[in-house]
């Protein structure tokens, strides 16, 4: 499963990408992606620029190959499935309550 599986994050912050209590990266492969061996992850580079990352970011989620993933209209990838958490302050993804 993990040679078919590609992981793409909702929640990223701008921060280094080795950030283990801020990078949700480092905090996932210190907590599961290692272990699994998985090495398909669309993420940010871990810069402070969030225009920079968030046009290279949507670049790197159209240059998923059609063959792994299916496309929208918009040329963005269908993914299976979306698992989304949500945070102690009742935030979901980047969308955070009263802001």
């Amino acid at each position: 499963w993990v040679s078919k599986t590609t992981l793409a994050y909702v929640n990223h912050k701008c921060v280094p990408i080795d950030d283990v209590d801020n990078a949700i990266h480092a905090k996932a492969r210190n907590m599961f992606l290692d272990r699994w061996g998985l090495t398909d992850v669309i993420t940010l580079e871990g810069t402070d620029d969030a225009k920079k990352e968030s046009a290279e970011y949507e670049a790197k989620l159209k240059a998923i190959p059609e063959s792994v993933l299916p496309r929208d209209e918009d040329g963005y990838p269908i993914f299976d499935l979306c698992l989304i958490g949500v945070g102690d302050d009742g935030h979901i993804g980047s969308l955070y309550p009263n802001r």
